[in-house]
C-alpha cells in the first residue's frame, strides 16, 4: 500500500504529540509547596502550610539510597494525626486549560510510612472539589497507581475545603477541611480540570509518618491525541498554502 503524504504527515504529528496533558516530578529538593507550584493544608481549619518546607510540615525532598525515584513532595510528618491536603497549583491555564472530557486517566507514584495513613485523589473542577472513592495507600515502598477516569458522579465524592490562613497567623484559621463525607455529585464531573492532588487520612495514635507522591501525570483521551495531531497538520498546511501564495 503506497502512503500519501497526508498519512505520512497525520502519523508525525500524531507521534510528536504530547503524551501527557499534566506531568510533574519534583526535580528540585528543600522546595516549599508553593516553590514548587503546589499548596499543602492541613487539619479541620486548613492550616496553609504552603510557604513552609522541613520535615514537619512538608515539602519537596530527596533521600538518597532509599527512594531511588529522586526527589518528591511530602506531607509533613509533624501533622499525620491530622487530614492533609496538597494539590498542584499549576495546572495548564487559559487556551489550555485542560478539560475533564479529555482526561484518560491519572497515575502518579506514592510511598508511605508504615502508618502514615489513607489517602485519595482529589480533583478541583469548575469551582467544586471532589475525592475518588477509591482510597490508596502507598506501602514502604514506591508503587505506581493508575486511576481510569470517569467522571460519573458513582466515581467521587464531593469534597469541603476553603483555604486557612499561614503558620504565621497563630490559631483560629478560618478554613475549613472535610472528606469524610461519602455524598456524591449530583452530576457528572464537567469543565476545568484546575487542581488535582490528594487527601490524607488522619492517623491517630502515630507520630514521624509521611506519605510521598512523584511523577504525577495526567493522560489525555486517544481522541484528544488524534485532535491534537490533526490541529497541527491542519497548522503545518495553513502555513505551507501561505508560502506557496507569497
Amino acid at each position: 500500500m503506497k502512503h500519501t503524504p497526508l498519512l505520512i504527515l497525520l502519523a508525525l504529528f500524531a507521534t510528536q504529540a504530547p503524551a501527557h496533558l499534566y506531568f510533574e516530578t519534583f526535580p528540585v529538593e528543600g522546595q516549599t509547596p508553593n516553590e514548587a507550584g503546589w499548596k499543602s493544608y492541613t487539619g479541620s481549619t486548613a492550616q496553609d502550610l504552603s510557604d513552609e518546607a522541613n520535615g514537619a510540615d512538608g515539602g519537596t525532598w530527596d533521600s538518597p539510597g532509599s527512594d531511588e525515584i529522586g526527589s518528591y513532595i511530602f506531607e509533613g510528618n509533624g501533622w499525620t494525626e491530622q487530614r492533609n491536603l496538597i494539590f498542584a497549583n499549576n495546572l495548564p491555564s487559559g487556551s489550555n486549560s485542560i478539560n475533564v472530557a479529555d482526561v484518560s486517566a491519572i497515575t502518579f507514584y506514592s510511598r508511605g510510612d508504615g502508618d502514615a495513613g489513607d489517602f485519595y485523589l482529589t480533583v478541583e473542577v469548575g469551582g467544586s472539589w471532589y475525592r475518588s472513592t477509591i482510597g490508596y495507600n502507598g506501602g514502604p515502598e514506591w508503587v505506581e497507581h493508575t486511576l481510569v477516569f470517569n467522571a460519573a458522579p458513582a466515581n467521587w465524592y464531593e469534597m469541603d475545603f476553603a483555604a486557612g490562613g499561614t503558620t504565621d497567623s497563630g490559631s483560629g484559621y478560618g478554613g475549613n477541611l472535610d472528606f469524610g463525607g461519602i455524598t456524591h455529585p449530583s452530576n457528572a464531573l464537567s469543565g476545568t480540570l484546575n487542581h488535582l492532588g490528594f487527601a490524607i487520612d488522619p492517623e491517630t495514635g502515630f507520630g514521624g509518618q509521611n506519605q510521598r507522591f512523584d511523577e504525577i501525570a495526567v493522560t489525555p483521551e486517544p481522541s484528544s491525541l488524534l485532535l491534537m495531531a490533526t490541529t497541527g497538520l491542519a497548522a503545518f498546511g495553513l502555513a505551507a498554502w501561505r508560502r506557496k501564495t507569497r
